[in-house]
Order: structure tokens, then C-alpha cells, then sequence
């Protein structure tokens, strides 16, 4: 943990993996929160932030965008890909 950047929780293979590791660092993560309380960085959630944060969460997400990319493009990239595509020249990825 004290080699890590603050913050960031490694990826765990299993669920015990990740159940020791918090484990292990525990009382790192304690003073942390607490220091986080102390100094103002960590905020209370009430119920008058609570609607805010929910109405973030549902902002409406970033439109869908198709783009064709023509077959022989697609092999050039994909050399297993099949040497005629048919339909209407675009494919899924």
C-alpha cells in the first residue's frame, strides 16, 4: 500500500485476495479517513445534497455514434475477418 499513489485500490484476482488486502492496510485506510474527516475532504452526504447527487448521476449520457468503416479497411485490420462482408458494407465491432 505505501508504495501505491493515494487513492488507488489494486485489481484482486479473487474476492479473498481483495478481503486481505483490506485487511492488511487497514489501519492505513483509518487514518486516512480520518485525516480526510479532519481536514474537511471527506463531507457529510445529508439529505439536502442527496437529490443534487442523485440528479448528477442521471445526467443524460453522451449520444450513440455509427460509424462505417469500409470492408476492405476491416480486413486490413482484422486478417481473419470473412473476404466478403455482404449487407450493406459496414460491420459491427
Amino acid at each position: 500500500m505505501e508504495g501505491q499513489p493515494k487513492g488507488v485500490i489494486p485489481a484482486f484476482a479473487t474476492e479473498a485476495e481483495e478481503a486481505e488486502w483490506w485487511y492488511r492496510n487497514r489501519n492505513i485506510h483509518g487514518k486516512r479517513l480520518l485525516a480526510a474527516v479532519k481536514s474537511g475532504e471527506a463531507q457529510v452526504l445529508t439529505k439536502e445534497k442527496l437529490p443534487e447527487r442523485i440528479a448528477a448521476s442521471k445526467k443524460t449520457p453522451a449520444p450513440v455514434v455509427a460509424l462505417r468503416i469500409p470492408p476492405a479497411r476491416l480486413r486490413a485490420r482484422d486478417p481473419h475477418a470473412p473476404a466478403s462482408s455482404g449487407g450493406s458494407g459496414s460491420r459491427r465491432l
